[in-house]
């Protein structure tokens, strides 16, 4: 009953030195720390050492079915007929116990066990990929292939860590990185042949990213908690390597979020399709802002073109809409009227204000991610007026400065009786004062 085909995973490992070329050494306001050597590290084990963890010794559960099921916010396997997987559940002595449950497949009651996602990731994991796939169901060869085809991208490296914001907490966990155009169609593979018959009163396809992620964070973590020690020198890999939540303020630093702006240099601008934004002027006080994709080095399509077009750039269009998605997911937290402009495939409505804004305060953030801004002419010459604070030293006061500067003494100053401050803007090179701008 195979059904599931083997798919291949004929890619190259992913190349690390490039993947962390821009990433700086630390996220801001950690400075002295080693988080890019603690995160290095985690790749350089997967790389080196993560092919022989996992001893392929389990036998193959003979005509048992695997079912996903969800009860209440918990999803878990439902294994039927039991007989089999008591072997493997005995073969673990006490570690797991399991009830004999009832379920209704198909107008027919089976007995069988509710069993949580990671043990079936274990046993799977176990699992020699060449075994008779005639002797076992259609569901049982599935997921076996779904975790031996998600094992070997995550050992040729393509992942990378996402911070999960909760609150006054966060966490990091692991998500695929879709940089290589051949992963993204292992992928989509896998989920054409994830049939609704595997799953009991749950949507198939929305369940799929779950079983994604699910399978992806456990196998790293396993992994990575086998390799404790190795981890021993650096303070900050804990929140690489454990899968819990930490606080987000630091010293009233928000450090969830200052680690999530460090992790984007790791996949920002390298993306060979990248979003642009054309904004066009309707009358002087209305514009329109529309979303289309270029190829580096090469054309150019709207957000529409691409969803209508079988291969946009000639390439799948999964693996397009994926990396697309992340570059905007990125740019959305800076300016998030993009999210519903993505997400129904439609233009957004601008005012004056919106056009400034998107000029002076989320421009650096566009070129930062390699994506292009196009503005109406009549904006190619416009300068953002911007602050500007000179400060001198009275005159009376400068040995006073010099012997605060040079003291081993705790002490503290008042700026305002050592310097004279003055406040201008500056438009370009042009300095005015603030009575002239107003």
């Amino acid at each position: 009953m195979a059904l599931t085909p083997e798919i291949p995973v004929n890619i190259k490992s992913n190349k690390l030195d490039e993947m962390f070329l821009n990433l700086s050494d630390n996220p801001y306001s950690q400075d002295n720390k080693d988080f890019k050597s603690a995160l290095c590290l985690v790749y350089e084990l997967f790389d080196e050492e993560f092919k022989d963890t996992f001893i392929k010794n389990v036998t193959p559960l003979r005509n048992t079915n695997f079912y996903l099921i969800k009860e209440g916010n918990k999803y878990n396997f439902f294994v039927t007929p039991e007989n089999n997987f008591d072997f493997y559940a005995k073969s673990k002595g006490s570690l797991y116990r399991f009830k004999e449950t009832q379920k209704n497949i198909d107008g027919e009651n089976c007995y069988g066990y509710v069993v949580p996602t990671e043990i079936i990731w274990e046993y799977l994991l176990g699992l020699d990929e060449m075994y008779d796939r005639d002797t076992t169901s259609e569901s049982f060869n599935y997921f076996s292939t779904f975790c031996n085809v998600l094992s070997k991208i995550i050992e040729k490296c393509y992942f990378i860590p996402k911070v999960l914001h909760h609150g006054a907490t966060f966490k990091i966990n692991y998500e695929l990185f879709y940089i290589n155009e051949k992963v993204a169609g292992i992928v989509e593979k896998l989920k054409s042949f994830c049939d609704k018959k595997y799953f009991l009163d749950i949507d198939a396809a929305s369940t799929f990213d779950f079983l994604l992620n699910d399978f992806i964070n456990y196998t790293i973590f396993t992994f990575l908690k086998a390799k404790t020690t190795s981890f021993s020198e650096y303070k900050t890999s804990v929140y690489f390597i454990k899968n819990i939540e930490h606080k987000n303020l630091s010293r009233s630093i928000d450090l969830g979020q200052c680690i999530d702006e460090w992790l984007d240099e790791i996949y920002i601008a390298k993306y060979e399709i990248a979003p642009k934004f054309i904004i066009k002027k309707i009358d002087d006080e209305v514009f329109s802002m529309s979303i289309h994709a270029i190829q580096k080095g090469g054309d150019e399509l709207s957000l529409k073109e691409i969803i209508d077009a079988e291969k946009p750039f000639g390439k799948d269009k999964n693996y397009v809409i994926n990396i697309l998605e992340k570059q905007i997911a990125y740019v959305v937290q800076f300016y998030p009227h993009l999210e519903d402009a993505y997400n129904n495939c439609e233009d957004v409505k601008l005012d004056l204000n919106d056009v400034y804004s998107i000029m002076s305060k989320t421009s650096y953030y566009f070129q930062k991610a390699g994506i292009e801004v196009v503005i109406p002419e009549e904006f190619d010459n416009i300068i953002i007026p911007r602050a500007s604070i000179n400060a001198i030293i009275k005159e009376k006061r400068k040995d006073d400065l010099i012997n605060f500067l040079n003291s081993e003494n705790q002490s503290t100053i008042n700026l305002n009786d050592i310097f004279n401050f003055s406040y201008q803007i500056a438009i370009g090179d042009e300095k005015i004062s603030l009575k002239e701008f107003e």
